[in-house]
């Protein structure tokens, strides 16, 4: 669930993204998926990413499919993956996803129409499992990853990863 700067509350069900006002307290059809969505992020531009239940995520514009504009679009990316949990690095305007097959680093056009660059990170890149839950950054410029296998951390300018498992002191896998 996301508050947006509207005051609207928007959440995802298996029937699809909904918004909700405080004032009526009636759940609205905001975007309709198939699949059950995972985690909702909206950016500064009011891009909200939509991810759905192995099938990537989506991109549309809140303000246009909030008010039902005529021109509204939604646009769809990297049906690979599960996407699991999203981070933008707002000064680069990048985005990192979390998903069940590595940590993946994008750079999407400003327009959401396309992906101009992605990186992927695995194991080989010292992630202790390619399963990525979680995204949090902290003020030394890293990324702290949850893994079905430990923790992570991402350094973002020497794009260093270091992992954390139950022999360094971690209570459990996940």
């Amino acid at each position: 669930m996301k508050e947006t700067p509207d005051g609207n509350f928007i959440f995802s069900t298996e029937a699809g993204v909904y918004y909700m006002g405080m004032e009526t307290l009636e759940p609205k059809l905001l975007y309709p998926l198939i699949r059950a969505t995972v985690q909702l992020h909206l950016d500064d531009n009011n891009n909200l990413l939509l991810s759905e239940y192995h099938n990537g995520f989506h991109v549309i514009n809140y303000e246009d499919w909030i008010n039902d504009h005529p021109e509204k679009t939604s646009q769809q990316f990297l049906t690979e993956y599960n996407v699991k949990c999203f981070y933008q690095n707002k000064p680069h305007n990048d985005y990192w996803i979390g998903t069940n097959n590595g940590l993946l680093h994008i750079y999407p056009n400003q327009s959401w129409t396309k992906i101009d660059s992605l990186k992927r990170y695995t194991q080989e890149h010292g992630l202790p499992s390619i399963y990525v839950y979680g995204i949090l950054p902290d003020e030394q410029n890293r990324l702290w990853l949850s893994t079905n296998r430990g923790l992570a951390n991402l350094d973002l300018e020497t794009e260093k990863i270091t992992s954390y498992v139950l022999e360094d002191g971690v209570q459990g896998y996940e």
